[in-house]
């Protein structure tokens, strides 16, 4: 079921969209919630506010095919604050209750581009109620306190079921320790700290099912801490001291709920799945637990690749599982050709990562330059960017709109962390580029799976097949690049 998209929404993921020709269908790897949701809404990327008007292809068409860029890297936004780009780019999570969550969009005026917007809109999503929340307003630069009103709304099936709003104040604060934090003084459920996700432990335990071969080889000290990350990040206190002290040490811990007192129902289905397999997996001894299968990074060199992978901005590390997780980072390889190595198998592969352009070569660009832009770091191959009729094209050296399969318009998507535009094409694809190719490092166990969502894909995983070739955009791996899972998240 596809959802409404929303100025809000493609504001905040800074889709720009320039001619895309009509028909097109899909969705761009590395954003598996923008375009889909199921029964209830997911709140996490989009406003339930006002529709825009959308091309026949699904997206938002900037006015008369312009570009909207300012004339300097920045983002007016962050400068306001002096806030982190991962303002921007990562969901928060309330402090002592993860199920609350909060997203922060910019919210351009009509043809206001958003680097030099100061509007923005704070996006809250509770996972247990169904429920939604917005509230938005104009930023002043150098002022780290405001007033809004959030606009709270609670679903039912998919179906609103009332709203109320409650007015409340947002600080953004900043440090050397937390980054960029928001800091909500309300009456009501948004009210506390959130702080952004790279701040958490695991915070992919909400967000994913975990793996048998990921966990097996970790030591039980680091499955039972894992398991109770889970509680602590809903406010559970702890019986021993030992874990109440390991969990105060961590800025987002908020011990709220005595043992005796805490629900089970607090946690998502996701949650108590990785709970129960962790569960299972202490009780199993270590030995066993390997058996035949992958035991962990150790004594295995690091491959060739790593590097490719860890450079990625979206990469992502755990500190209790060792593991690594690429996203909007290409990956195939062809198990057909798999040699099995003991714990692993080696096949041969690619590696590819998003063909980008930095802000100067989009200004370039839009003032009616060519920039020739390399789409192949292997061979050296390029295309040229350019403008046409005011629309952005994407095309081989020569070729003009009289050659057969004339198809060069594309979007950008700009990229808060790196500061640099992706390009996309064909309604929703990255445009990618080899970066590596050759042996690819996967343990015996690892599995694969595809859909609209890293949440659905990890449900039902399937183990790599030894007769086909397989491929994704959600790399999981350990510390020395050996691949644990794979997932394809799109249409």
């Amino acid at each position: 079921m596809k959802k409404p998209v929303f100025r809000a929404e493609l504001a905040a993921m800074a889709l720009i969209f320039v001619g895309l020709s009509a028909g097109c269908a899909g969705q761009r790897p590395g954003r598996e919630t923008e375009m889909e949701y199921s029964s209830a809404p997911d709140m996490e990327q989009g406003k339930m506010d006002e529709i825009v008007e959308m091309d026949d292809a699904g997206r938002e068409e900037s006015a008369h095919g312009e570009l909207p860029l300012n004339d300097s890297a920045s983002v007016r936004v962050l400068e306001d604050l002096g806030a982190e780009a991962s303002l921007l780019s990562e969901p928060f999570y309330l402090a002592g209750d993860s199920g609350i969550s909060c997203m922060v969009y910019i919210d351009p005026d009509e043809g206001e581009s958003f680097m030099d917007s100061h509007r923005i809109q704070l996006f809250f999503s509770d996972d247990r109620e169904n429920a939604s929340a917005v509230a938005e307003f104009v930023l002043e630069p150098g002022k780290d306190k405001y007033e809004m009103v959030i606009n709270v709304r609670p679903y039912a099936d998919g179906v609103l079921e009332w709203e109320t709003e409650e007015p409340a104040c947002a600080a953004f604060i900043t440090d050397e320790q937390a980054g960029t934090r928001i800091e909500v003084e309300s009456e009501g459920a948004y009210g506390g700290t959130y702080y952004s996700s790279c701040n958490y432990e695991e915070i992919g335990l909400s967000e994913r099912f975990y793996t048998r071969t990921e966990l097996a080889c970790l030591p039980s000290e680091n499955l039972s801490l894992l398991r109770n990350t889970i509680y602590a990040h809903h406010g559970r206190k702890f019986k021993t001291d030992s874990l109440n002290e390991y969990f105060q040490q961590k800025i987002w811990y908020r011990g709220r709920i005595e043992p005796e007192a805490f629900a089970e129902e607090l946690l998502t289905d996701t949650e108590r799945a990785n709970v129960q397999l962790i569960r299972e997996l202490e009780n199993i001894p270590f030995e066993e637990r390997v058996k035949e299968g992958y035991r962990g990074p150790e004594g295995i060199s690091e491959a060739p690749y790593l590097p490719f992978l860890l450079n990625q901005r979206e990469g992502e590390s755990s500190p209790l599982t060792g593991t690594h997780v690429s996203r909007d980072t290409g990956i195939s390889f062809d198990m057909a050709q798999a040699e099995d190595r003991g714990t692993y198998f080696t096949a041969p592969g690619v590696i590819s990562c998003p063909v980008t352009v930095t802000q100067e070569q989009m200004k370039a660009v839009q003032e009616g330059g060519q920039e020739e832009v390399t789409v192949d770091e292997l061979t050296g191959k390029t295309k040229i960017l350019e403008m046409e009729n005011q629309i952005l094209v994407f095309h081989e050296k020569g070729e003009t709109a009289a050659d057969p399969g004339w198809n060069p318009y594309i979007g950008i998507d700009y990229d808060y962390e790196r500061g640099v535009y992706k390009l996309w094409q064909d309604s929703d694809d990255t445009i990618m580029k080899p970066v590596y190719k050759g042996e690819i490092r996967i343990a015996k166990g690892a599995v694969c799976g595809g859909h609209v969502s890293l949440l659905l894909a990890s449900a039902q995983p399937r183990e790599l097949s030894l007769s086909e070739e397989e491929w994704g955009n959600w790399i999981l791996y350990d510390s020395k690049g050996t691949i644990l899972a794979v997932y394809y998240l799109g249409d």
